[in-house]
């Protein structure tokens, strides 16, 4: 199983790379732009998990 991140390329998205190729997971990603506003796409919107909060 392939992972995919999909992100900006951004010092936080880095960190969750780093960490996948430091423990030796495969994974592909997909550089998402925050400045067109592809998180607000409905292909993007599609994928995302519902957050629930862990703390109430």
């Amino acid at each position: 199983m392939v992972l995919t991140i999909y992100a900006p390329l951004f010092a936080s998205s880095k960190r969750a790379v780093v960490t996948l190729v430091e423990k030796g997971v495969s994974f592909e990603t997909v550089n998402v732009d925050l400045m067109k506003g592809e998180q607000r796409q409905p292909e993007y919107l599609a994928i995302q998990v519902p957050i629930f909060p862990l703390f109430y």
